[in-house]
């Protein structure tokens, strides 16, 4: 991995040009290896759908160090703040039985 991609990955797309619903950024040709993390980040801060930071990017842009076993993962949407915090943090083992099974409680408990 080379450029921004070492920091974010894209899903649920392929890499190319992307037109951005944000005004004040608008296109974004994600084949260039050179795109600032600081827009990429704004992009996910905005709930950009297709884009999300690699365990490398949670550690370097936000200074957070993931334990992302499926135990430490359930543990953390226990303790989640609020929905789409959990959502988040299930997002990283979405095959996970356990930490299915603590979103779903979470869902369940914030009702």
């Amino acid at each position: 991995m080379i450029g921004w991609q070492k920091y974010f990955r894209l899903k649920g797309i392929l890499p190319g040009k992307v037109h951005v619903s944000i005004p004040s950024i608008g296109i974004v040709d994600f084949t260039d290896i050179l795109l600032d993390l600081d827009l990429l980040r704004k992009l996910w801060e905005a709930d950009f759908p297709y884009l999300e930071p690699t365990e490398e990017g949670y550690k370097i842009i936000y200074g957070i160090y993931l334990d992302t076993s499926a135990s430490n993962l359930s543990k953390m949407i226990r303790n989640a703040s609020d929905l789409q915090e959990a959502t988040l943090i299930a997002a990283h083992k979405p095959d996970s039985k356990i930490v299915n099974q603590a979103l779903e409680s979470y869902k369940s408990k914030s009702l």
